[in-house]
């Protein structure tokens, strides 16, 4: 059986696209859950995602894991939903997720912030930068 999850072609794995999310990007935040975006230019034709939950916030790995795997799963089951509204033609559109909350959630109140963050991302597309790499 094979495991569902964010494909490679996805998640945002290069160095130098990491490097400019997050120097040239804009930030969005909604209670716990803060996203940095960037448009990449004719890149790909597929969003791609990344996920960080910083050491500073919750100390333990086992919950950073926990907090990262339910934000995956997250976007994973919402991407179908969210991509139309989010993609154009013209861009990629490259979103880094960051917890920004000291406590450990659950799936639920992780979905609804997420979904929330990204209802505002999608409302404001146009603020976002367009990066070419």
């Amino acid at each position: 059986m094979k495991l569902e999850g964010l494909s490679r072609k996805h998640r945002i794995v290069e160095k130098k696209i990491i490097t400019e999310i997050f120097s040239k990007g804009r930030y969005f935040s909604y209670s716990d859950v803060g996203v940095v975006a960037i448009r990449l230019s004719k890149r790909d034709l597929v969003a791609k995602y990344g996920f960080s939950v910083p050491k500073k916030f919750i100390r333990k790995a086992v919950h950073r894991n926990l907090i990262r795997r339910r934000m995956k799963e997250v976007v994973r089951r919402e991407r179908k939903n969210i991509e139309p509204t989010l993609m154009d033609a013209d861009y990629c559109l490259c979103l880094f997720f960051i917890w920004t909350s000291k406590k450990v959630a659950s799936y639920e109140n992780i979905k609804s912030d997420v979904t929330n963050v990204l209802e505002i991302v999608s409302s404001k597309l146009e603020k976002i930068p367009m990066v070419e790499i």
